[in-house]
C-alpha cells in the first residue's frame, strides 16, 4: 500500500511503534475496534451535538461520562469557533496532513483548541509539559498558527473517565512562537521518517517491545493485534512462545 497522507493519530502510532504503524497503514492489517473505542466514539458524538446545541441521543452511559467535563467547555452556540472542523495542511511535511479537531474557539485574545479524551484512569492524563511534546497537540497548534498567524494558541485536553465514579480533568499548554517553530521541525522530521519506513520491508522496520501490551484488557488480552505477525519475523513479541511462531512460519514456507 502506498502511503499518501498522514494524521495526528498516525504520527502518534508511528512514534510508539513503527512496526505497528507499518502493519496497519502499509500492510493493510487493521486492528479490530474495541468496546472502549466504540464508547469513546459515542461520547465524542454526544459532545459534538451538545456543543452544536442539538438534541442529545438517549445514551445514558455516554451522557454520564460527558457531564463532568461539560463545565470545561463553552456553552452551546455561545462561542466564536467551530465544532468538528477539518484539518488539512500540505506545508508541514512531505505528505498532506488530514484530520478533524473536536473544537476550537476564541477565549479573549486566545485561540483554544480542545480535544476530548475518554480514559479508564485519569493517571494517564498528560501533564502540561507533556502536551508541548505531544504529536497531536503539535500538529493542531501548527495548523492553527498557519491559519491564524497572529493568534495566541492554547491546546486543551479534556479527559473523561469511562468508568464510575465519572470524573473529568483538564490539562492544557499555551504554545509560544518558539514552541511552534520547534514543532514544525519535529513534524517534518517525523513525516520524513514515516516516508522512509513506508518503503522499507516490514522485517527491517524498528519495533518497540514496550508497546506490545498497549490497549490490553479483558476484551483484548493480546494487546497489540500484530504480536504474532512480529513473532513470525523472529521478534520476541510473544515472550517465550515467540520461537514457535517463527518455526511455524518457516515450516509453512517449506510446505509451499
Amino acid at each position: 500500500m502506498i502511503w499518501k497522507r498522514a494524521s495526528a493519530s498516525q504520527g502518534k502510532a508511528f512514534l510508539r511503534c513503527q512496526s505497528r504503524w507499518h502493519w496497519e497503514k502499509i500492510g493493510g492489517f487493521r486492528g479490530e475496534e474495541t468496546g472502549a473505542m466504540r464508547l469513546g466514539k459515542r461520547v465524542h458524538a454526544l459532545l459534538e451535538l451538545y456543543l452544536r446545541g442539538e438534541r442529545l441521543p438517549q445514551d445514558k452511559e455516554a451522557l454520564a461520562i460527558a457531564l463532568p467535563g461539560m463545565k470545561y467547555l463553552p456553552k452551546p452556540k455561545s462561542f466564536l469557533g467551530a465544532v468538528e472542523d477539518r484539518i488539512y495542511s500540505t506545508t508541514l511535511g512531505c505528505v498532506p496532513i488530514l484530520g478533524f479537531v473536536d473544537l476550537y474557539y476564541w477565549q479573549g485574545d486566545c485561540l483554544v483548541i480542545v480535544d476530548h479524551k475518554s480514559t479508564g484512569n485519569l493517571q494517564y492524563a498528560l501533564a502540561p509539559s507533556e502536551i508541548s511534546r505531544d504529536f497531536q497537540a503539535m500538529i493542531y497548534a501548527c495548523w492553527a498558527s498557519l491559519r491564524w498567524p497572529d493568534e495566541r494558541i492554547t491546546f486543551r485536553l479534556v479527559y473523561y473517565t469511562s468508568r464510575p465514579p465519572y470524573r473529568s480533568r483538564v490539562s492544557e499548554y499555551a504554545f509560544s512562537d518558539t514552541d511552534i517553530e520547534a514543532a514544525k521541525t519535529y513534524i517534518r522530521q517525523t513525516l520524513d521518517r514515516m516516508l522512509l519506513a513506508s518503503i522499507t520491508d516490514i522485517a527491517s522496520v524498528p519495533y518497540n517491545l514496550a508497546a506490545c501490551h498497549d490497549y490490553k484488557s479483558a476484551e483484548n488480552p493480546m494487546g497489540c493485534p500484530h504480536r504474532e505477525r512480529c513473532a513470525e519475523l523472529g521478534r520476541q513479541t510473544m515472550g517465550a512462545a515467540s520461537s514457535f511462531f517463527q518455526l511455524g512460519k518457516l515450516l509453512e514456507g517449506k510446505s509451499c
